[in-house]
């Protein structure tokens, strides 16, 4: 899907680092670098509107979830990190709100699965007192 701000091969995405400025033609390709890079380094990013370049937030790499735990607080010691991925065909608006979504820790990932009455791994369920 298209950004109709923009000519064809025009960038429609701008992320900003302390060492340099990448450039993204589409939403889908965009969202993939943004989270190729969201745990590395403070990125600042830009999406082209029809006003221009606009700030649309910085993003900040996080050792912990908001919950306080580390991301590592896994059986295996594994890093988990989720974040939701949204629908298929994303406009600019629905990239913008998957990006400013917390990345959950996989105490809080299936906290949210148990509640909803899927699949919950047992070292989760010892953790949140369920078992």
């Amino acid at each position: 899907m298209g950004n109709p701000y923009t000519a064809p091969g025009q960038a429609v995405w701008k992320f900003v680092s302390p060492d340099r400025v990448v450039y993204r033609n589409s939403n889908a390709s965009a969202l993939k670098y943004f989270w190729q890079i969201r745990d590395k380094e403070e990125i600042v990013i830009y999406a082209r509107l029809p006003t221009g370049w606009e700030y649309v937030f910085t993003s900040q790499p996080r050792e912990r979830c908001a919950c306080g735990r580390d991301y590592d607080d896994t059986p295996s010691g594994e890093t988990f990190r989720w974040q939701e991925p949204g629908k298929f065909n994303k406009t600019i608006k629905d990239v913008i709100s998957i990006m400013k979504q917390p990345v959950l820790c996989m105490i809080c990932y299936y906290g949210k699965e148990y509640k909803a009455g899927r699949f919950c791994p047992k070292y989760v369920k010892q953790q949140l007192g369920l078992d």
